[in-house]
């Protein structure tokens, strides 16, 4: 069955009406939806919350930083964690590329 919407009307109206006793059924019922579309509404307005990665609500987008760049000192935004900058990152990968393409002159001597 796929995901139904609600609507912004209804989900005010879950906001106006919720009470923590009542069972989500109740509510499932009133908005003619299934019980886990209402419990993803709740999740996602904040009013309840629930066990189960389906009902998380996901992140909104990456954390970032404007720390300098561990090689070039380079201070540009990037994803947090991420220590070197993009042109730094690529010169990293290529130089290891080059240097896996190349045979180990310490392996298999006759």
């Amino acid at each position: 069955m796929p995901r139904a919407a609600l609507s912004p009307e209804q989900l005010r109206w879950l906001q106006e009406n919720h009470k923590p006793d009542t069972p989500i059924r109740d509510f499932a019922r009133h908005l003619k939806v299934d019980p886990d579309t209402v419990r993803r509404a709740l999740t996602r307005l904040g009013l309840r919350e629930y066990e189960g990665a389906k009902f998380t609500p996901t992140p909104s987008k990456p954390k970032t930083w404007d720390r300098p760049c561990i090689r070039c000192r380079a201070k540009e935004t990037r994803p947090k964690w991420q220590f070197l900058c993009e042109s730094c990152t690529r010169y990293s990968d290529r130089r290891f590329a080059a240097k896996s393409a190349c045979p180990n002159p310490h392996e298999s001597q006759p």
